[in-house]
């Protein structure tokens, strides 16, 4: 079967950035609710499981900024409350909510590209730019690594300051990285090399980036139905995925 994250590095790039400029640069709370949970749903559906820290991680994130947010901007005309005498407004809580889910919806996607997108996909797209590609594809395995280095360091020595665990684990990353860098110049990766690589350009992959040109379009010229476009666009992994059971289904029945 077929699955989404089969098309062209290009395609799924132009895809990931078009959905992840509907969340950064468009303040709408259904738009980012949307895309926020159809990031979740994604993630689930990459790694076959649910993932409730995270879940529980982009709550946290809304309610910690819609919060702040409500303290902090007094500006707005329906007041909710008075806090030292300051207003607490629906409009500021409201600001607030949409930039948490903006947060964690960015958040959650950049984990699915992290997915996705693997080493092999970026040395392609930036096969122009070899240095840039891997470097780009390390940071993204080397900071995951890291992560779960300060977590196993917290784990043995519960006691432990968090600061001092931090510092550690950078001295780590950097002679780490000096040991690697050697590693890399011994085996020849200080001059230009050309990357091969098995992926072609294929018709579902133009249609794909024709559709998601077209969506982007649709989003600037219809402004009534921008809700409906960031869901489609949002749920076109999904909506692939179920096509390819349909089909499998459908084949099966045959069988």
């Amino acid at each position: 079967m077929k699955h989404f994250e089969d098309f062209h590095p290009v395609a799924l790039l132009i895809f990931f950035m078009t959905v992840l400029f509907y969340i950064m640069f468009f303040m709408n709370i259904y738009c980012s609710v949307i895309a926020l949970i159809a990031g979740i749903i994604y993630r689930w559906v990459l790694i076959k499981k649910a993932e409730i820290k995270n879940m529980a991680v982009s709550v946290i994130w809304i309610v910690m900024i819609t919060v702040f947010n409500m303290l902090v901007s007094h500006d707005g005309e329906r007041i909710l409350l008075f806090i030292n005498n300051k207003a607490i407004t629906v409009e500021a809580m409201e600001y607030g909510f949409v930039s948490g889910c903006m947060v964690s919806g960015t958040f959650t996607w950049f984990m699915c590209i992290e997915k996705v997108i693997n080493t092999e996909k970026i040395q392609y797209i930036f096969k122009h730019l070899p240095k840039l590609g891997l470097l780009i594809s390390m940071i993204l395995r080397l900071v995951p690594r890291y992560v779960e280095k300060y977590k196993k360091v917290m784990e043995m020595n519960e006691n432990a300051d968090a600061l001092e665990v931090s510092s550690g684990v950078f001295t780590y990353a950097l002679e780490n990285s000096m040991q690697t860098a050697k590693a890399m110049e011994m085996r020849g990766f200080s001059g230009a090399k050309r990357i091969y690589s098995g992926f072609r350009f294929k018709k579902k992959d133009f249609i794909m980036i024709c559709i998601n040109v077209i969506l982007l379009i649709l989003f600037f010229v219809f402004k009534m139905y921008r809700v409906f476009i960031v869901l489609l666009v949002c749920t076109l992994p999904l909506i692939y995925r179920g096509k390819e059971l349909l089909r499998l289904w459908i084949y099966n029945l045959k069988k």
